[in-house]
């Protein structure tokens, strides 16, 4: 099996926003209609760097597509040096919230 990720930029180069607009809105249809697979959202809070990360999945019925977005937000990546080594280590800025999203296609 293949899998393919591609990042945010790379999911922009490929849908402008009226395909996007579409797709989003044929997705609500799908999710209304039980087609659609949304588990629930898994939170790991990280006390000691006041932060949390968020992770949230989707897959669509039927397709060989699932997407997958991670948030980590912290009121103190600036000041816990620690801290933001690891998130820069991770592929996060130390900034208050960092957001990557990813559609992923397994062949």
């Amino acid at each position: 099996m293949k899998v393919l990720v591609l990042r945010e930029p790379e999911i922009r180069g490929l849908i402008g926003p009226g395909g996007a607009l579409k797709a989003v809105r044929d997705a609500f249809v799908r999710l209304a209609r039980g087609e659609a697979t949304l588990p629930g959202v898994i939170n790991l809070d990280i006390p000691s760097a006041q932060g949390e990360v968020h992770v949230k999945g989707a897959w669509l019925h039927g397709t060989p597509f699932f997407s997958i977005r991670r948030t980590m937000a912290s009121r103190s990546f600036a000041k816990r040096a620690s801290w933001a080594g690891t998130a820069r280590a991770a592929g996060a800025a130390p900034a208050s919230r960092k957001t990557t999203r990813m559609a992923v296609r397994s062949t």
